[in-house]
């Protein structure tokens, strides 16, 4: 049975704070792959990326369907969703005009790909692994490039295995919801969002390694 989540409690849960840092967690591995991390963008980047997957996603996701049963209202959650998603292409622009203008067809793109995912335009069509894989594909290799440099063969390759680990990641995620949901004592479920969280550590740890070897 689906628990209804209202209050701060359901606007909390709509950040899916783990599956938002594991997808962040791949952008970080992206931006050391480049020879400097310039800190300031990368920090610029990660909320870009926060307002993008964390915020603007999941609460556009919400409107249709109610996926994670919250009863927060429908114009809040569109609010939410188009206020985070315009914040984010604006500090995309801000990123441009640092590293150049050639950034801002990665920035629509981004914008373009989280929305017809997360709003199931095109009849759904887009509401896929294939789409979220994307989506981290350039977002990857937006995370190399913002230290000012071209992307490398190492870059795009990290960036590939990253649309690959989200789109696995998904498989699980949608597998595993039930669990993570509504508790619900199903031993298959329980144990696929268990491998998810134990999965989403470890690209965790793996990120927080990189980008210390890099600063220290």
């Amino acid at each position: 049975m689906q628990r209804q989540r209202a209050g701060i409690r359901g606007y909390i849960t709509l950040l899916h704070l783990p599956t938002t840092t594991g997808l962040l967690s791949l952008v970080v591995i992206s931006s050391t792959t480049s020879p400097t991390v310039d800190l300031g963008r990368l920090a610029l980047f990660l909320l870009e990326g926060f307002l993008l997957v964390g915020v603007a996603s999941n609460y556009l996701d919400e409107i249709k369907g109610r996926p994670w049963n919250t009863i927060i209202p429908v114009r809040v959650l569109w609010a939410v969703g188009i206020g985070a998603l315009i914040s984010s292409s604006l500090i995309g622009l801000y990123l441009a005009l640092k590293i150049g203008l050639w950034f801002l067809p990665l920035v629509g793109a981004w914008a373009f790909l989280t929305a017809s995912y997360s709003l199931e335009l095109f009849n759904g069509k887009m509401h896929n692994a294939l789409t979220l894989g994307s989506l981290m594909f350039l977002a990857s290799l937006g995370a190399s490039t913002i230290n000012g440099v071209r992307p490398t063969w190492i870059s795009i390759e990290v960036a590939f295995l990253s649309s690959f680990i989200a789109g696995y990641g998904r498989h699980h995620y949608e597998a595993g919801k039930p669990a993570g949901r509504d508790n619900e004592l199903l031993p298959s479920a329980q144990r696929i969002w268990r491998w998810l969280m134990v999965e989403i550590v470890f690209i965790d740890a793996v990120a927080a390694l990189n980008l210390a070897v890099r600063i220290l």
